[in-house]
This record gives structure tokens, C-alpha cells and sequence, in this order.
């Protein structure tokens, strides 16, 4: 039974050498996910910090602008005239049930 002794023992050593290179390679895998989450973390926080910018430069003054230029429509308005619905004609809604189809 000497030879199946080696055998026994080289399929051992073999299983030793793959369950430690699983482990080095969980090892990187863990090391390669924690790297990618940190990048994302920092992508994320950049995103922010240049979307606050974005709108604090554009977006902010054109809204004020746009407040300032409706409150100057809504001003002129008072002097403009305002135009009067025209009046309902007599018996158009007798015509107009004539016409109806229901």
C-alpha cells in the first residue's frame, strides 16, 4: 500500500496548493472590490461637489433673472388694456343643440 500512500499524499498537497490559491485569489478579489467601492465613493463626492457648482454659477442667477424679468411682465401689465371676452350671440345654443349628435 506504498504506492497508494503517495498518491493519497500528492492529491493532499494538491488540494493544499488550490485551497491556498483561493485564498490569495479571494484575497485580491477582496482587495480589487475595496479599491473599486473607494473610486465610486470619490466618482460620487465629485459628481456632487460639481453639480453644487453647476448650479450655484448657471442655474441660481438664471433663476433669479427669469423672477426679475416676469415680476417687470407682471408690472407692465397693469397699463396694458385687457381685452374683454366678446359677448355670447342670442340663440346659438339652440343652434348649437340642433347640431348635436347623441
Amino acid at each position: 500500500m506504498a504506492g497508494g500512500d503517495c498518491v493519497i499524499d500528492s492529491d493532499v498537497t494538491n488540494l493544499k496548493a488550490m485551497s491556498a490559491d483561493a485564498a490569495r485569489t479571494a484575497s485580491i478579489a477582496s482587495a480589487q472590490a475595496q479599491r473599486a467601492e473607494h473610486l465610486l465613493n470619490d466618482l460620487t463626492v465629485r459628481v456632487n461637489d460639481t453639480v453644487a457648482a453647476v448650479e450655484a454659477t448657471i442655474v441660481t442667477p438664471v433663476r433669479e433673472a427669469y423672477a426679475m424679468v416676469q415680476g417687470l411682465f407682471g408690472a407692465l401689465s397693469v397699463f396694458r388694456p385687457v381685452a374683454q371676452a366678446p359677448a355670447p350671440r342670442a340663440g346659438t345654443t339652440e343652434e348649437e343643440d340642433s347640431l348635436f349628435i347623441g
